[in-house]
């Protein structure tokens, strides 16, 4: 690997690490070498065969990212699953992960002591933004969301969405937690914050949301609890064609 490669696995306290991976048209057979039997099977399920590439790629990367920050041998790598399936290290406390993928891309999050949760979204308009929205955001967002106009509301609704996933993957609540029973803001691409949580009014000082749009298609979302900073922003693919991981 080098000493050129080292500077990109020291995590500091008050930074993330937030690695975009690229199924792209070909999956290296080696990837699906390095998953536990519990994750092949996993990915045998899937139907459609992209699916099964995401899946495959996004867990053996998670594997070979794993193994540089923790100095382990991929393959050795054991998770546990909180309460609503949200994964873990088996044996490992102040390393945290999220991991969130849709339709041929994903990102990976690492981070040291603080709870994070991720979501990246591929941006379509083939629904209608206000009957979904009525069903799962806060009467906030709501208003907000009908306050943009028409042509930029399908954007908006993605920023919205994107936020409140990464928020209750940081909780680690699962469906247990409403997505009406908290707001975010959806007005803007980059400017992102916990606006409210009905359970408690004081909580939405303890998170900072960060968020981004990828590209033209994709839109990013990263919730992290605790006095985070900055994101460093890597990309598996060049990466790994740079230094033949």
């Amino acid at each position: 690997m080098g000493a050129a490669l080292t500077n990109y696995y020291d995590l500091e306290p008050e930074t993330l690490h937030l690695w975009h991976v690229d199924v792209g048209t070909d999956l290296d057979s080696r990837y699906f070498n390095l998953l536990s039997e519990d994750e092949k099977i996993r990915a045998g399920k899937y139907r459609f065969t992209q699916d099964q590439h995401m899946f495959i790629k996004a867990r053996a990367v998670l594997r070979i990212l794993s193994g540089h920050y923790l100095q382990k041998d991929p393959i050795h790598i054991r998770f546990k699953y909180g309460a609503y399936g949200r994964p873990y290290f088996q044996d490992e406390n102040s390393l945290l992960f999220n991991v969130s993928h849709s339709e041929g891309k994903a990102i990976i999050g690492f981070g040291k002591f603080t709870e994070m949760g991720t979501d990246i979204e591929k941006i379509k308009s083939d629904f209608n933004v206000l009957d979904i929205a009525g069903k799962f955001f806060s009467q906030s967002e709501i208003k907000s969301l009908t306050e943009i106009p028409k042509e930029e509301q399908n954007r908006a609704f993605f920023r919205c969405w994107t936020r409140k996933e990464s928020f209750i993957k940081a909780k680690g609540d699962g469906l247990s937690l409403p997505l009406d029973s908290f707001s975010v803001t959806l007005d803007d691409d980059i400017k992102a914050r916990l606006i409210e949580t009905k359970w408690n009014p004081c909580e939405k000082e303890n998170w900072k949301i960060f968020s981004y749009v990828q590209n033209d298609n994709y839109i990013v979302a990263v919730s992290v609890q605790g006095n985070v900073q900055k994101i460093k922003y890597r990309n598996w693919d060049e990466v790994y064609k740079r230094y033949n991981l």
